[in-house]
């Protein structure tokens, strides 16, 4: 290769790697609009309900094997069974499109008040994988809220929301 068709491959390659890298910061974008709007259904096609549910309940499962620990017996064994049982339903009762946007409005380290941009406050964004990226909202130091987002076909989505 030579002269010309050599730039036009370099040009190609690096205009190549900055779409990739810039795509899922479109769909931040994208959440934090539809973060600030009032309807819910903006947010719905941005949003893997089921993932994020499914690891809300493994983050109260592990919290309560946490908290309880391995021993105990019977009446524990009993205990963080009827506790899984309370998660699922209220993981599934709720866990919405408005608990997912009251989640990630919320100010680190107060939920009862609103942050002013979800962008914003946004400390650290970057791949994690090839198909997953990793939002932190707030400083690590400061309980942040991580969010993270997979790639599904053409698009990304929230997966998961954890912290604090």
């Amino acid at each position: 290769m030579q002269g010309p068709l050599l730039k036009y491959v370099v040009g190609l390659v690096v205009f190549t790697l900055l779409a990739v890298t810039a795509w899922p910061y479109i769909y931040v974008y994208r959440l934090d609009n539809a973060l600030s709007s009032a309807d819910l259904n903006s947010l719905a096609p941005l949003i893997d309900m089921d993932a994020v549910r499914t690891q809300v309940k493994a983050d109260i499962e592990k919290d309560v094997d946490k908290t309880v620990g391995d021993g105990g017996g019977r009446v524990m064994s009993w205990l963080k069974k009827g506790v899984k049982v309370v998660s699922d339903t209220a993981g599934d009762v709720n866990v919405d499109l408005q608990w997912v946007k009251e989640t990630l409005n919320a100010k680190p380290g107060d939920s009862d008040s609103r942050r002013d941009s979800f962008m914003g406050d946004i400390d650290y964004a970057f791949y994690e994988s090839l198909d997953t990226f990793i939002i932190r909202l707030g400083a690590l130091d400061a309980e942040p809220v991580h969010v993270r987002l997979a790639r599904s076909d053409q698009t990304w989505r929230v997966i998961a929301i954890f912290g604090r």
